[in-house]
């Protein structure tokens, strides 16, 4: 059993996380991302098992995966300043990750069934280009301040 350090620290994750994502490796956010994928796709089949099953369980997997994802999000997603809100960002974030993923599940299911190679080639195309769309709106130059609103 691990012992508990006696920092006093009430915040600490939250701060670790913090530093962190002032830090992280590109190569290390390329993989947290796949990985969040991953979590919004076990949201998705959680979310189907309760409304198949009724067992209540899968709602608190459900609410277990979400914190996760929305922890580990944290390193990825741009601090907003004057974008518009920060909310915007990490649904949208979270909606082309999920839509990459997705793609990329089709085009698997494809290959699996002998489908036509230039269908398949373009939904792993599509889901790689979602997947650099999501570096791009969460990099922390996206929007400047001319950028951030139209007339």
């Amino acid at each position: 059993m691990m012992k508990k350090e006696k920092s006093g620290c009430v915040n600490c994750l939250e701060e670790a996380i913090k530093k962190a994502k002032e830090n992280f490796p590109f190569e290390a956010k390329d993989d947290l991302a796949k990985g969040i994928k991953e979590l919004i796709e076990a949201e998705n089949h959680a979310r189907y098992s309760y409304q198949v099953t009724g067992n209540k369980r899968w709602l608190e997997i459900l609410k277990t995966l979400r914190k996760m994802r929305g922890k580990w999000s944290e390193i990825l997603s741009r601090e907003e300043e004057g974008f518009g809100k920060r909310e915007e960002t990490w649904c949208c974030s979270k909606h082309i990750l999920s839509a990459s993923k997705r793609l990329e599940e089709v085009a698997d299911k494809l290959l699996d069934k002998d489908f036509d190679m230039r269908v398949v080639d373009e939904l792993l195309k599509d889901g790689k280009l979602l997947y650099d769309i999501f570096f791009i709106i969460n990099d922390p130059n996206f929007a400047s301040k001319e950028d951030e609103k139209s007339d």
